[in-house]
């Protein structure tokens, strides 16, 4: 019996305080904006942070974009160059070479050509790819 008067009791309690107005909503939306805006704020921190320690040895070189969530990057790790392609979360090594060789083949490739035509060059005709 007693179980059910508290019970009765709380349901009231709900009640009035749902029908208080919108207070409780403004406190929801405000306590959402301070979440997202913490959020954002750590975010950030983070983001500096991470620049702040990035070391020179490793680094994302370049990204080209071969067709529907297909990839190559282009990434440095110490003094070699790794060309890796990526596909729906499966990545394949293709080549590997060091940054001198990196250096002169990015210098050689400043011209206009196409980027199928930059890619293929780039991994000596290891990789047919089809133009569209």
């Amino acid at each position: 019996m007693n179980g059910l008067v508290f019970l009765a009791t709380d349901a009231a309690g709900l009640a009035d305080a749902g029908s208080g107005g919108f207070g409780n909503i403004w406190q929801s939306l405000g306590g959402l904006v301070v979440v997202f805006g913490l959020l954002i704020l750590s975010l950030k921190l983070m983001g500096r942070f991470n620049r702040r320690n990035q070391s020179a040895e490793t680094q994302l070189l370049a990204v080209w974009h071969i067709g529907q969530r297909r990839e190559i990057q282009v990434l440095r790790l110490g003094v070699d160059v790794h060309y890796i392609y990526r596909h729906d979360g499966a990545m394949v090594l293709l080549k590997q070479e060091s940054i001198a060789e990196w250096d002169a083949l990015k210098a050689r490739l400043q011209d206009d050509e196409a980027p199928v035509a930059k890619i293929s060059s780039l991994l000596s005709g290891k990789l047919s790819l089809a133009r569209g």
